[in-house]
């Protein structure tokens, strides 16, 4: 088992393809990246897991 650091990582907040952190509130459940050259869409719980799995 390999410990992900998720206060340091912020990963519900971390975008999982270009790292922007975009503040949500706990009931926002859709990550939509802040970067406007990014703007990757996912299910925050889904993109989530993908940025501990880098």
């Amino acid at each position: 088992m390999i410990h992900a650091p998720t206060r340091e990582l912020k990963s519900t907040q971390r975008c999982a393809k270009c790292w922007q952190l975009t503040p949500k509130i706990l009931s926002d459940r859709l990550h939509v990246c802040s970067n406007p050259d990014c703007g990757h869409v996912e299910d925050r719980d889904v993109n989530s897991a993908q940025v501990c799995e880098i």
